[in-house]
């Protein structure tokens, strides 16, 4: 009881004691901007278990995320229902993301640990004055415990949940000289079982998805000088290994439901296998069910990993009593690998094969100078911000040996039964592919090279 009381008081101080953010690249109160923002506690973060970016939607109501078949490259954030939707690596992210003031060049790229975290900040609204990096939706700026200079301490913390859910995070510093140098070293580990299911088309299973199993770790060096200069050196690694993710089948098809799947020869399920399915959309009871069970059907279990690493450097010079000049360069590099079933169903149509891979290599600048006049009543900022960024992605597809026969059920349900032909192509022992190229669809690959971008843009505020 006590300690419930203790996190109260701790959120309620946060609550009414003045809340310093930096949405306007300077630190004020929140509630003397001219921007929406909401400013997030560490204790509220711990309290509402949110453990990476796909999780703040819970201590911001405008933010939300979703992904598909992969958490690193098809994560979609949205702020205020805003957001870009597409499996295309090259599209950015219509809400940006900067951690420490650099930015991340895709969602994926910041499903790392919160861990070590001083605050959060949902910016609602375009971004683009004052960030180098315009986005239309909104921003979310990420700010991570600096190294104290003076005292000596650091933290630990172990959770275990259900799924054997664990999770460890810590953190020490260390003043190497006093007023002067210390170092920060952070780290993280979480692991998770899988929560769904997965079967083939015969019920077998094939193992477990939406699992968790990643680890961070990252290295401060903070310091200041006799002169007022300050700054510091952050570098990172984090690796992620997790299966995701998977679809709960918990409404039949009207495919399914017209017999068609059968008529073609793929089964009555057309390779679905889930025991609890509702028929009609109106059968609640049914579909709660299948949703409790947590079973999906799939002919493999998604194979994804990724890691990365990165430095951002930091550098604060005063000029005179009332303007700074402060420079944050940062360069990453991200790799992410994957194979996986993108067809959600026991059958053998589409899929990701092994060896498909995507590199992402970022480097930003950015060079400000703001100040103050007039004895405080104009405040200033002026500078400019310069990015490069190559990505390079190559995807190996395969089609499988029921992709001619679900394509067959698709036309016959798009038009009424009537294309079901014995004497069609679908039903002459050829597939689609192999009636127009003459080539096997098992057998068809295909690859893609990404892009170099280069962006120039200029600050004010």
């Amino acid at each position: 009881m006590s300690t419930a009381q203790d996190e109260a008081q701790e959120v309620e101080a946060f609550d009414d004691n003045v809340i310093i953010v930096t949405a306007t690249r300077r630190a004020e109160d929140v509630q003397d901007i001219p921007i929406a923002v909401t400013a997030v506690s560490p204790a509220q973060l711990e309290q509402q278990g949110v453990v990476n970016v796909q999780n703040i939607g819970s201590v911001s109501s405008s933010f939300s995320t979703s992904n598909a078949q992969t958490a690193s490259g098809t994560v979609v954030l949205r702020i205020r229902g805003v957001g870009t939707t597409s499996n295309n690596i090259g599209f950015e992210s219509a809400v940006g993301i900067f951690v420490d003031g650099a930015y991340q060049s895709r969602p994926g790229v910041a499903l790392g640990e919160f861990v070590d975290v001083e605050r959060v900040e949902v910016l609602r609204g375009p971004q683009g004055t004052l960030f180098g990096r315009n986005t239309s939706a909104g921003a979310l700026n990420i700010t991570n415990v600096r190294p104290d200079l003076n005292d000596f301490g650091g933290f630990v913390n172990a959770t275990y949940g259900n799924f054997d859910h664990m999770s460890l995070q810590g953190a020490i510093n260390a003043p190497l000289i006093e007023d002067t140098l210390a170092l920060r070293v952070t780290g993280a580990y979480r692991k998770r079982d899988g929560y769904v299911d997965i079967i083939d088309s015969a019920g077998n299973s094939v193992g477990d998805s939406n699992d968790t199993d990643q680890y961070l770790l990252r290295g401060q060096l903070g310091f200041e000088t006799p002169g007022g200069i300050s700054g510091r050196l952050i570098a990172d690694y984090s690796k992620s290994t997790a299966s995701c993710c998977a679809a709960i089948e918990v409404l039949q098809s009207p495919v399914e439901t017209a017999g068609l799947f059968g008529a073609v020869g793929l089964g009555a399920r057309g390779g679905m296998a889930a025991p609890d399915v509702a028929v009609s959309p109106f059968d609640t009871v049914t579909m709660q069910r299948a949703a409790d069970n947590r079973i999906a059907t799939s002919d493999q279990r998604a194979d994804p990993s990724n890691d990365q690493w990165g430095v951002t450097g930091e550098i604060e010079f005063p000029i005179g009593d009332s303007a700074d000049l402060i420079y944050i360069g940062s360069y990453r590099e991200f790799r992410a690998e994957e194979a996986y079933d993108s067809d959600f169903s026991g059958l053998d149509v589409f899929n990701v094969l092994p060896d498909s891979d995507t590199a992402i290599n970022t480097m930003t600048h950015e060079l400000r100078l703001q100040g103050e006049a007039f004895g405080g009543a104009l405040e200033w900022l002026v500078g400019g911000y310069y990015s490069d960024e190559d990505i390079t992605q190559s995807v190996n597809f395969g089609l499988g040996t029921d992709y001619d026969r679900l394509v067959g059920a698709l036309l016959a349900a798009g038009t009424g039964g009537a294309s079901l032909n014995p004497a069609s192509p679908l039903f002459a022992g050829a597939t689609p592919l192999q009636t127009l190229t003459g080539v096997d669809p098992s057998t068809v690959r295909t690859s893609g090279r990404g892009s170099e971008a280069d962006r120039w843009s200029a600050l004010f505020g």
